[in-house]
């Protein structure tokens, strides 16, 4: 679809069509004007995927820009490129796509070159661009190992790469030199033009891993959209000796405020001693589960240590839940109020909600050894109501399910 038809969208009566349109149900809308000598199929799928983009690309939805599904399924989320923090006057994307990076760039960047493999990505990044007003954006159709192979221009503040993770079988790949570009390679070449390199990695990275596959990181960046880890952004700048815990930074903006920033020079990666005396749940009033960025990079100890080191509580385990009787205020994740902490026996568990004549309830779990169906099955309720049920184990091993209400 988009090869060499995909022109046929920017014709003045096609681009009317959709803007008049793009509200409409694709389907409905291929229905109803089926009989007319249109490109039905192809503009439905553009009214579909930009549908899709209102809330994930704004800028282009309110621009009618035209959205390849493939690259719209690859591309950055507008909100996600927001969090990335870097200014200066050159940046160069080496991997542009959609150009949702690139777009960002150009807001704080005097200039940005943004490189494009494919030519028909590379030409409808430069139409969109010209829809949303950029003109300080320079696309240019090239690999990126020959454009910085071949490159003769001033030294860069930044060289951006998001490289592909998946490899010609379509399996995903983790290790730099099976990534597209071939960061192994490419990397030495990245660090002589440019003051700083950012590598974008899947959300599934393994941050851990990064100090052992890439040599002189100055700060691992974690960027989570609504609860959801959507980045994982490793920082090299030139000139500066990596440590062996480099510095994790993470950005999350899901809990009431537009972003909370927080970093870690020197972040726990091992397990903390135990304590002595067992976790009694019911002495509690309140239950905390940070954001899954930092059980990500496995700095939720760090987190209470660093931000909430007068608040009294308790973690079950290192990457489990925080107890407290302090209700805090812009906590970066779910907070809970408990209501009945319980052992898990599904047959106790199962009278205790039909006592208190609950039918519904939302089950969630973490270090369990029962998945949510699986629970949901055993205790006989559906989905839904007001209540969560959280199943959890202890440091001694009990499996506990604590009735509570997010608040």
């Amino acid at each position: 679809m988009f090869t060499e038809n995909w022109k046929i969208l920017m014709e003045e009566e096609i681009k009317n069509i959709i803007s008049q349109n793009k509200e409409m149900e694709p389907a409905v809308f291929a229905l109803s004007f089926r009989l007319e000598n249109l490109p039905v199929s192809q503009i439905a799928t553009q009214i579909k995927y930009l549908q899709k983009s209102k809330e994930k690309l704004p800028s282009y939805y309110n621009a009618c820009a035209i959205i390849p599904p493939l690259a719209y399924e690859q591309s950055s989320s507008e909100s996600a490129a927001n969090h990335k923090h870097f200014e200066g006057k050159l940046a160069i994307d080496l991997t542009c796509g959609l150009g949702v990076d690139s777009l960002h760039f150009s807001k704080h960047f005097e200039k940005v070159i943004s490189v494009e493999k494919n030519k028909t990505l590379c030409e409808i990044a430069q139409h969109n661009f010209r829809l949303m007003n950029v003109e300080n954006v320079t696309l240019i159709h090239d690999t990126a190992e020959h454009f910085m192979k071949e490159y003769k221009g001033t030294k860069a503040d930044l060289i951006y790469v998001d490289p592909s993770r998946r490899d010609e079988s379509g399996d995903r790949v983790f290790l730099p030199e099976m990534l597209q570009p071939n960061l192994d390679t490419l990397l030495p070449i990245l660090k002589k033009h440019a003051a700083s390199v950012v590598i974008k990695m899947s959300p599934l990275y393994d941050v851990h891993a990064a100090r052992l596959q890439f040599k002189g990181l100055s700060e691992i960046q974690i960027i989570s959209v609504k609860g959801e880890c959507k980045e994982v952004l490793l920082i090299i700048k030139s000139g500066e000796q990596s440590s062996e815990n480099c510095p994790i930074r993470i950005f999350c903006d899901a809990y009431g405020v537009q972003e909370l920033n927080y970093y870690f020079e020197k972040p726990s990666i091992k397990n903390k001693q135990k304590e002595d005396n067992p976790l009694d749940v019911s002495t509690f009033l309140y239950m905390y589960e940070p954001d899954v960025a930092f059980y990500k990079s496995r700095t939720v100890p760090s987190l209470f240590e660093k931000y909430y080191s007068k608040v009294k509580g308790r973690l079950n385990t290192e990457d489990g839940f925080f107890f407290s009787n302090e209700r805090l205020s812009d906590f970066p994740g779910r907070v809970y109020e408990i209501r009945q902490p319980m052992l898990f026996n599904p047959r106790a568990v199962r009278a205790f909600l039909k006592k208190e004549k609950i039918q519904q309830i939302m089950i969630h779990q973490r270090n369990f050894i029962n998945g949510v169906k699986e629970i949901r099955n055993r205790l006989k309720v559906k989905d839904g109501g007001s209540f969560t049920l959280i199943c959890t184990s202890m440091p001694e091993g009990s499996r506990v399910a604590i009735l509570a209400k997010r608040i």
